[in-house]
């Protein structure tokens, strides 16, 4: 028996392929852009399409650790695809914040609907089959806007960490977008995205704004960040959400979404946003508060020793203070998706990047939810 055992094991390992993330190159229009993709464990699982949030010096490299967790859980079927949008990583060439000598800028800011349709193109043209897509943080609109128009290419949305309800309720307008895109796009816009892909900065700010545990914002993730914002060219990708070209009513999609969609969040609110004012206080007068004076509230300084970053209140009112309430809040707001049993809701320890924070609670819960509502199909 332990020599046929040794022997199976043997014969499973000749025919079982690793599944050890492979980088691959992507032409896209008159760009490239890279994807990791750890390959499927078993046939007939629908891939997966997971976007990384937009951040300083945050790309596909941010997801390391969730792919590794992936490869390594065993209900984990599906193949995953990690892309990194155009603009930020090793994408080339990125887009350039300059205006141009008649008027107006040369590359305007990024839209949700422009990197919906590069992953809809990507499932289209190297997937070759109707994929999941996973969007997180503020890229859940491109995850929503990828189902919007992918038709039958898209199957199933995850959105990990979403903004509230009640900020993808709003229209900001064209000319507050170009309000604050005149900002980041001056001089002293490039002079903050300096400021900001600082390490102190970066270990500050995330420890404020981004993690529920300070502890986790390890060497590890600052090289991390450091690494992907040393192009400065990565800020037109930052900047664009930064502008809220990502600020428009989301209701009627989120209303007429019928496609089985799972809303995950964090259900630790970090230290730095718990006093802040949040999504529905009273004190949140608008949901919407991103200013000069606010952006420049990012950068401010501190103390003797190593430079520190504001806490960013906008954090707070964009995600919402109370877990629970937001996930009851996106349930009510997707009825199709209620009539047709297919919407659900996950708490998982953390508070804004679950991927870095519980990679292997995370890779459960998506592989769950895929058995679930795409094992029999």
């Amino acid at each position: 028996m332990a020599i046929a055992g040794m022997l199976a094991i043997a014969a499973h390992s000749l025919v079982a392929p690793t599944r050890a993330p492979a980088v691959r190159t992507i032409s896209y229009k008159e760009s490239t852009y890279s994807v990791a993709v750890v390959p499927a464990a078993r046939q007939g699982s629908p891939p997966i399409v997971l976007l990384p949030p937009i951040g300083v010096g945050i790309d596909r490299t941010f997801c390391g650790r969730f792919l590794e967790a992936w490869a390594a859980t065993d209900s984990a079927d599906s193949a995953m695809h990690a892309i990194d949008p155009i603009g930020v990583g090793d994408s080339g060439p990125k887009p350039k914040m300059r205006r141009r000598l008649q008027g107006g800028w040369a590359q305007p800011p990024r839209t949700p609907l422009e990197w919906a349709e590069q992953v809809v193109a990507y499932v289209l043209e190297e997937v070759g089959e109707p994929c999941i897509v996973i969007g997180q943080s503020n890229l859940c609109t491109v995850a929503l806007e990828a189902a919007r128009i992918g038709g039958e290419a898209v199957r199933g949305v995850v959105l990990i960490g979403p903004p509230a309800v009640e900020a993808l309720s709003l229209d900001k307008s064209p000319d507050a977008i170009q309000k604050v895109w005149r900002i980041v796009g001056s001089p002293v816009g490039a002079a903050l995205f300096r400021f900001a892909r600082r390490k102190p900065f970066l270990e500050s700010f995330s420890k404020k704004n981004l993690f529920a545990e300070p502890s986790q914002v390890d060497a590890t993730y600052l090289e991390t960040c450091a690494a992907g914002a040393a192009d400065a060219d990565s800020r037109h990708a930052v900047f664009s959400f930064v502008a809220g070209t990502w600020r428009r009513d989301y209701t009627p999609l989120l209303s007429s979404l019928a496609l089985p969609t799972l809303i995950v969040s964090g259900r630790d609110v970090g230290a730095g946003a718990a006093d802040g004012a949040g999504v529905g206080k009273p004190e949140a007068e608008e949901v919407d508060k991103t200013s000069f004076g606010g952006l420049v509230a990012w950068f401010k300084t501190r103390g003797k020793g190593d430079r520190e970053s504001g806490r960013f209140a906008q954090v707070g009112r964009d995600l919402g203070l109370d877990p629970e309430r937001k996930l009851r809040d996106f349930v009510e707001a997707m009825p199709a998706a209620q009539a047709a049993g297919a919407v659900e809701t996950s708490l998982l320890p953390g508070w804004n990047v679950l991927v870095y924070e519980s990679p292997a609670e995370l890779a459960t819960c998506v592989a769950e939810f895929v058995q679930r509502r795409f094992s029999s199909v």
